[in-house]
């Protein structure tokens, strides 16, 4: 699967030279990819301070915006373990069994929330700017409330492809990697509910073939504002820059075989499946975690703790109560300007990333009736392992 937008191409990833031990951090908008990025540097440096801005050390290497040459040769010339960002589900990038590949979940109301918010921190000129795309005429669209704005998201029906920050989109990319996590976290099921076949997909989620989208799905022009959220969007909070919600990226066919090979190929090595290799070697299943949001505001030290085992990274004891504050929300919106991914200048302010890293926002905005009308929505586009999961 291959997808594209104005500002990124998960054609990119071809070629990338893996090395052993690579963390990806693959998640989708205002879902946690900074603080998972910073939870990694502090685990490789173990020091809170980091020796470089985090956008540096751990470039998203999907964004069309610095060159294809330039992330590599950085990437290259690190020599500690890599940790590297990508806004692109599993299915989109390969998938190599040396590498771990972590996935950060959030509420998705929450996410929308969060998201909303972001677009107003946007500096639009600037991003026009560095992609090189015509300015918008016309006047400014007013802005809807957020409550409606909310509202319209849950509604939105649309392809997961098409605008991968929308409810269907981020339960692609979540119910992909929920398949092929190793282990799915079964501790947080409620009891009898077992956990679905890792080749099965939600009937919500009906794969996109990996070719071109199909003349009936057309995609909504480049330079649309999304009717779901007019003002906001999907630019992920954690990306740099991104496109709106109906440029989100689309998947079609590769020009470069190994892609195609890769995608092909995912139902039997990236589902956790062991098997053998082409000389009968056994063959190595890239490792998939899954991480909450929730469980990081909640438990931070223990979710860290939890990784490191993960990332086999052994953390001395007297470490530990530094690197969590570091990774603590104040301390992360104090030191911003490192912190924030924003290299290149998009945000109008950087301090305002971090807005609040608070639960609940979402469900706080809906009426009992608006919210299950969500719960309903959700429950055609995930299993319902996944949601129980997911809805805390």
């Amino acid at each position: 699967m291959r997808y594209r937008s104005p500002d990124e191409d998960s054609a990119r990833w071809d070629g990338f030279p893996f090395r052993e031990g690579d963390i990806v951090i693959s998640t989708r908008s205002k879902s946690g990819t900074t603080w998972a990025q910073m939870i990694c540097a502090l685990l490789v440096f173990q020091e809170p301070e980091l020796p470089a801005p985090l956008s540096k050390l751990s470039p998203w290497l999907d964004w069309l915006v610095l060159p294809r040459d330039e992330v590599y040769a950085r990437l290259e010339a690190q020599r500690h373990r890599r940790f590297i960002k990508t806004h692109t589900p599993l299915d989109g990038i390969p998938l190599d069994p040396r590498a771990t590949y972590l996935v950060v979940a959030r509420h998705p109301l929450d996410m929308a929330v969060s998201l909303f918010h972001q677009g107003d921190n946007l500096n639009r000129a600037r991003m026009t700017e560095l992609l090189g795309t015509p300015a918008p005429t016309g006047p400014t669209p007013l802005p809807r409330p957020l409550h409606d704005s909310l509202t319209a998201w849950i509604d939105r029906d649309v392809a997961p492809a098409d605008a991968l920050d929308s409810l269907p989109g981020v339960m692609w990319h979540l119910t992909d990697a929920w398949h092929r996590a190793s282990p799915t976290p079964q501790a947080a099921l409620p009891p009898g509910l077992a956990r679905t076949p890792d080749t099965a997909l939600s009937p919500g989620l009906a794969r996109t073939p990996d070719t071109t989208l199909s003349p009936d799905v057309a995609r909504t022009p480049d330079t649309a504002v999304s009717p779901a959220l007019p003002h906001t969007p999907a630019l992920s909070p954690n990306r740099d820059c991104a496109p709106d919600a109906d440029t989100a990226p689309t998947p079609e066919a590769s020009p470069n075989p190994s892609h195609q090979a890769n995608s092909a190929s995912n139902a039997d090595e990236n589902h956790g499946v062991d098997g053998n290799s082409g000389d009968g070697a056994p063959r190595r299943s890239p490792t998939v975690i899954l991480v909450h949001y929730a469980d990081l505001m909640n438990d931070l030290e223990g979710e860290m703790r939890r990784l490191a085992n993960r990332l086999g990274i052994e953390v001395h004891q007297e470490r530990w109560p530094t690197l969590v504050e570091a990774a603590g929300f104040a301390q992360m919106r104090a030191r911003a300007d490192r912190l924030a991914p924003d290299p290149v200048g998009i945000m109008k302010d950087r301090t305002a990333f971090f807005r609040q890293g608070a639960s609940g926002a979402g469900r706080e905005l809906l009426t009992d009736e608006e919210f299950a009308h969500y719960e309903k929505r959700a429950a055609k586009l995930a299993p319902p392992e996944l949601l129980a999961w997911l809805h805390r």
